[in-house]
């Protein structure tokens, strides 16, 4: 069995991220043209090859690729946020699959600071399945100041859910997207 080089760098994501979709794959390593297409073919080699495992996740809906670990539909939909930056030509500068704030009395799912059309961009990023994200502690960490001194601005909160919710602050600028993130042109790549 012969891996290719193209091979490896999938296989090292997935080590790094835990797990990939089809789309995914698409995204990172494939032209938009036929990269579906490329990136089903090359992972069900994969799998095939006993090289990955596959399971299918209900919530997202999708066949996700793993080596050793069960990933998360958590962590399936942040990697579609992070995808998605990558698809769309934004430069990642940090992205982290969780992040604590206030002494760790705030944990989120995800952080993530992007070089987009308007300069640096920050999102805190929260996936909801299982419950909605508490508005309430954010408007806390605003009310605190700390990452305005840090970052200049506070980040835009972002929410991945099943089904787009219409959340408002006055203080927070919340961008709501499904778990797919197929709203991702409309929704961050303005910023």
């Amino acid at each position: 069995m012969t891996i290719t080089n193209k091979d490896k760098r999938i296989l090292n994501f997935i080590e790094e991220w835990e797990s990939i979709t089809i789309n995914q794959c698409a995204q990172m390593f494939y032209p938009p043209k036929f990269g579906y297409d490329y990136a089903r073919q090359k992972l069900k080699k994969l799998k095939d090859r006993e090289v990955l495992k596959m399971m299918h996740d209900p919530i997202l809906d999708e066949h996700v690729y793993y080596i050793d670990k069960i990933p998360s539909p958590h962590n399936n939909a942040l990697l579609n946020f992070y995808t998605n930056c990558i698809a769309f030509k934004l430069s990642i500068m940090s992205f982290e699959k969780e992040k604590s704030f206030l002494g760790k009395s705030i944990r989120s799912d995800g952080f993530c600071i992007w070089e987009g059309q308007y300069g640096a961009q920050i999102g805190i990023i929260e996936v909801d399945l299982y419950h909605n994200t508490n508005i309430g502690k954010y408007e806390k960490l605003y009310q605190d100041g700390e990452l305005q001194k840090q970052y200049g601005d506070f980040p835009y909160l972002i929410i991945l859910s099943l089904t787009p919710r219409h959340i408002s602050s006055k203080n927070i600028t919340i961008i709501s997207m499904n778990l797919k993130c197929s709203d991702f042109i409309e929704k961050v790549l303005p910023l």
